[in-house]
């Protein structure tokens, strides 16, 4: 028996080929990545970090970074919930 090819998987393989000769060819431009937002563990410093840049603070050099997913930064507390609460 032989293997079976799907029309769709040779029209996948030939369009995977094509954007690679057109990358080469310098007809397709990837987009560059978006910075991302950090927070300095110490000094509490925005940064902006892009893929490849050394994790560490422009201002005071820590190495801890922080994701900054929110417009408004959120504190978090691991305290117990109080029990006069549910009563």
């Amino acid at each position: 028996m032989g293997v079976m090819i799907t029309a769709d998987a040779v029209q996948s393989r030939c369009f995977f080929y094509l954007r690679k000769i057109q990358k080469r060819l310098g007809l397709i431009i990837d987009p560059q990545p978006e910075p991302i937002r950090n927070i300095c563990g110490d000094c509490g410093m925005e940064n902006t970090l892009k893929p490849g840049d050394v994790i560490q603070c422009r201002e005071c050099g820590y190495r801890i970074l922080f994701l900054y997913k929110r417009s408004i930064p959120v504190e978090l507390s691991m305290r117990p919930a109080d029990k006069s609460d549910d009563q």
